[in-house]
């Protein structure tokens, strides 16, 4: 029999770490939101709060790029050892311009619903 593997979280701490992850989308959506009604950067007079403001939701919108670049690439990663259908799915159809991938997946996806 082999040894138990020791991990470095416990399953409650990770999953207060997943709330915890949710609850950032939640503030970082809620604050873009916020930002929006502040209208273009250009709008406002050079130095006022409302520009500052303005300027910090299009900040906001190129660290959500960045955010989004970095999750799709995990997600890329963790579609090839994933067990979650869902996931797969997603991945399958958002690689639909790269069809050797797209197969790949979708046969991924196949052998864990072991329906293929």
């Amino acid at each position: 029999m082999a040894p138990e593997k020791k991990t470095a979280f416990s399953s409650e701490s990770t999953k207060q770490r997943l709330r915890e992850l949710a609850r950032f989308v939640e503030q970082v959506t809620n604050l873009a939101q916020t930002l929006d009604a502040h209208g273009a950067e250009e709008d406002h007079p050079e130095g006022s709060e409302e520009r500052a403001l303005a300027r910090m939701r299009d900040e906001l919108d190129l660290a959500l790029l960045n955010l989004l670049r970095n999750v799709r690439s995990s997600a890329q990663r963790r579609a090839e050892t994933t067990r979650c259908s869902d996931l797969l799915i997603d991945m399958a159809l958002a690689e639909m311009g790269d069809g050797d991938e797209a197969l790949h997946l979708m046969r991924r996806y196949h052998e864990l619903r072991g329906d293929e």
